[in-house]
């Protein structure tokens, strides 16, 4: 094997993405054992690297929101929490739904998620178009009724917050090893015995599948059908013109079917909600860049809550990957034999969630029993058919994930 490769441990957790390196640092803090880390490229190589990473905590579960909300906290605080630096920004968070015409009984559900968030502790408000005008007077907002404002939110970057969390858990006595790919778990009728891996086999009692789009292939070796795909989703680099106002808000825009943040000084990242610009494809094959008319599109759908955005100049832009589920909502627990776990199938909103779902797993699989509650809906064998929520928005654009 190669140097350095334990050959048995207690644990192997998989995937080197801010949910695999959240769950190895929880792991060891709660001293569960020996903790092997592998990643078959950098840490934060695959979707926790290509995110825009915004914060939203606007869902109308309470499971989700419950994740974001203790998440958002973590990132706020990071130097105490984790150590070291996230690059957490506050922004405040905008997050528009269609509220007019056809949409109006959008209205009542927003009042009552908003609501409900409150309960949580989320600092949330409901806000109508005039309020929006001062909130970000960059920003024309003729096409929207109601919205929500999270003053607390922003953005952090993805890439230094997963590096800085696998550090913190080498700290905590983790051992993270990158190039090396898990190739197989091995497995009794009864219980996990280990992984085949580039560099050998590692004997374990655990393992912990949290390697997103990557997920369904592994656990197929052991007989396990996870029903994730791969979608391709494109983010893009505009520079603002300096004699134009400024955005300096993050935006869920369900109306211009637009997320977005600052990206820097005079500039924005802006990507597009699904239709032709999200497509499925092979995870270990898919185009990394984009495609020639993406900017264009994506200059006229920013347009539309931006005016003057067509003298934003493109600059440049990337793809990266959501691990989709039939209800858009994650699989966390225990599947197949035991010691086997998967934390996979964020569909596009998974990032802000990563600290919380450390906590929760490791919690779980230590028999803490508020952590396996809430972890409870996430389950392999839900219903896949039943609405999280009575107060689910109708939406005229699909960003993949629910709401």
């Amino acid at each position: 094997m190669a140097q350095g490769v334990p050959t048995r441990v207690d644990n192997v957790v998989i995937g080197g993405g801010i949910m695999g390196a959240a769950i190895a640092r929880q792991l060891a803090k709660r001293g569960l054992g020996s903790i092997l880390l592998i990643e078959r490229d950098l840490i934060a190589a695959g979707a926790s690297g290509r995110t825009g990473a915004l914060l939203r905590q606007h869902y109308s579960n309470v499971p989700e929101a419950s994740l974001a909300s203790r998440s958002l906290n973590t990132f706020r605080n990071w130097n105490e929490a984790v150590g070291g630096d996230c690059g957490f920004v506050e922004t405040g968070l905008i997050v528009t739904m269609p509220t007019l015409g056809d949409f109006e009984d959008n209205v009542p559900r927003m009042r009552s998620v908003t609501d409900q968030l409150r309960s949580l502790g989320v600092s949330i408000e409901m806000v109508d178009r005039d309020q929006l005008a001062a909130i970000d007077p960059a920003a024309s907002f003729d096409d929207v009724g109601y919205a929500t404002f999270e003053s607390a939110s922003g953005y952090v970057d993805a890439i230094a917050a997963t590096r800085s969390m696998a550090v913190a858990a080498t700290r905590a006595g983790a051992v993270i090893l990158e190039g090396v790919a898990a190739t197989r778990i091995l497995a009794t009728d009864s219980r996990v015995t280990g992984v085949e891996t580039s560099a050998g086999a590692v004997e374990t009692e655990r393992v912990i599948l949290a390697a997103g789009p990557w997920s369904p292939a592994l656990a197929a070796t052991i007989g396990i059908h996870l029903p994730i795909t791969a979608q391709r989703v494109q983010i893009a680099i505009f520079q603002t013109p300096a004699t134009l106002p400024h955005s300096a808000r993050t935006y869920v825009d369900n109306v211009a079917a637009i997320f977005c943040r600052p990206w820097g000084v005079g500039r924005i990242m802006v990507g597009l909600g699904g239709g032709e610009v999200h497509d499925q494809v092979d995870p270990d094959h898919y185009a990394w860049s984009n495609d020639a008319g993406f900017p264009e599109l994506t200059r006229k759908a920013a347009e539309a809550r931006f005016p003057g955005f067509a003298q934003a100049r493109y600059l440049h832009g990337h793809a990266g990957l959501y691990d989709m589920t039939p209800d858009g909502h994650p699989i966390i627990g225990p599947v197949g034999p035991d010691g086997c776990w998967v934390v996979a199938g964020f569909s596009g909103a998974g990032f802000k969630k990563g600290p919380a779902v450390g906590e929760a797993v490791a919690g779980a699989i230590a028999g803490d029993l508020i952590e396996r509650a809430l972890l409870e809906p996430f389950r392999l064998d839900r219903d896949w058919h039943t609405p999280w929520s009575p107060f689910e928005y109708r939406l005229a654009h699909d960003f993949g994930h629910g709401f």
